[in-house]
């Protein structure tokens, strides 16, 4: 009789345990542009050239700069003229600004992300009010149809803070996104975006990955921060990443600043500071230098881990439309050698990170 209620439970923890490895693949670019003041942008698979890197990946996650829109609802006057001479006070420049910096995404764009290999989309960042709270919902309305996850943002405020979660064969990945810049005042009435300050989402973001460790077996957190064409973290933005480090985050994807930043590791904690952009349309160099981040989320007997973690350079290329490119010899070897650069500082733990001749690999112990 013992020895039969023995091996029932050892059975049973043999079925518990996978037999062998199981791997989610996971991808990650930077900010993902549509449209600005009313004109369409990379309406035309704009993702051609890049989208055999997504073949076979399970989550593909891009920060979705641009509300999905049919009517345009915000900054609808024509403004003044540079060249015809006719802004002539600081309030007419300002007005100008926004204008231009009030972004719409077709219809279309949904239907050319899914095509182009995106899974998952996140909606948190400055540009998520600019066509209202309405804007919030419907673009998560045309993510829907075309079978795409979002995340950062909803119908309410527990909404837009819920994580997407992925699980495959046994094995979960979780992504929480928020963003410390909006352009304009949340409405908080149809539509919701997760954001705070640095130091306010240093205190809750850790609360919300350790009560997701519990759930799932990888956190990934993606921040929309940071100044524009910066570089380099500040203090807070480095506080902001120990804690979550210590709070259980396996992988940090940051946008918003436009230029490529450097690789941290952070005990068990892989940092991708900024991957700049992916697709947009300024004609600047530095903004046009780009990354797609690859990694595999793995569960096996002995537990789990990251494998396969790399980065592989893209540029922006093309006229008028700069779409993304894997990078040529000398541009890839430029982009890693800038990003070598800009991860020094961080004294990273020796063998951690390889910068190769067209990508960089993050190896953890």
């Amino acid at each position: 009789m013992y020895l039969v209620c023995f091996l029932i439970v050892l059975s049973q923890l043999f079925i518990a345990i996978p037999s062998a490895a199981q791997t989610i693949r996971f991808s990650a670019v930077g900010d993902v542009f549509f449209g600005r003041a009313g004109k369409e942008y990379g309406t035309e698979d704009p993702f051609r050239y890049v989208a055999h890197e997504f073949q076979n990946r399970d989550i593909v996650l891009g920060n979705l700069e641009t509300p999905i829109s049919a009517t345009r609802r915000r900054i609808l006057t024509e403004p003044c003229s540079l060249r015809k001479g006719t802004c002539t006070n600081e309030a007419q420049h300002r007005y100008r600004r926004l204008y231009f910096l009030t972004f719409q995404g077709r219809v279309s764009a949904a239907r050319l992300l899914r095509t182009g290999g995106f899974t998952v989309l996140a909606t948190a960042n400055n540009h998520a009010e600019d066509q209202g709270g309405e804007g919030i919902v419907e673009t998560l309305l045309h993510l829907k149809q075309q079978s795409l996850a979002s995340v950062g943002s909803g119908q309410s405020r527990e909404e837009a803070w819920a994580p997407y979660i992925f699980k495959k064969n046994g094995v979960s990945v979780a992504i929480i996104a928020a963003t410390t810049i909006l352009n304009f005042t949340p409405t908080e009435k149809t539509g919701f975006v997760a954001h705070g300050t640095l130091k306010s989402l240093a205190e809750e973001l850790p609360v919300r990955i350790a009560e997701l460790k519990k759930k799932v077996d990888f956190v990934v957190v993606t921040i929309h921060y940071g100044a524009e064409s910066n570089r380099h973290p500040d203090p807070l933005e480095r506080q902001l990443m120990r804690s979550l480090a210590t709070a259980g985050a396996d992988l940090f994807i940051g946008t918003h600043p436009h230029v490529l930043r450097g690789i941290e590791v952070i005990d068990n904690l892989v940092v991708f500071w900024s991957l700049g952009n992916f697709l947009f349309d300024s004609p600047r160099a530095d903004w046009c230098e780009s990354g797609i981040v690859h990694v595999d989320f793995v569960k096996d007997a002995a537990g789990t881990s990251m494998k396969n973690i790399r980065l592989i350079p893209i540029t922006l290329t093309g006229e008028p439309k700069r779409l993304p490119h894997p990078a040529a010899a000398n541009r890839a070897q430029k982009i890693i050698s800038d990003i070598r650069e800009h991860s020094r500082r961080f004294r990273n733990p020796p063998d951690r990170i390889e910068f190769r001749k067209k990508s960089i690999e993050v190896h953890l112990p």
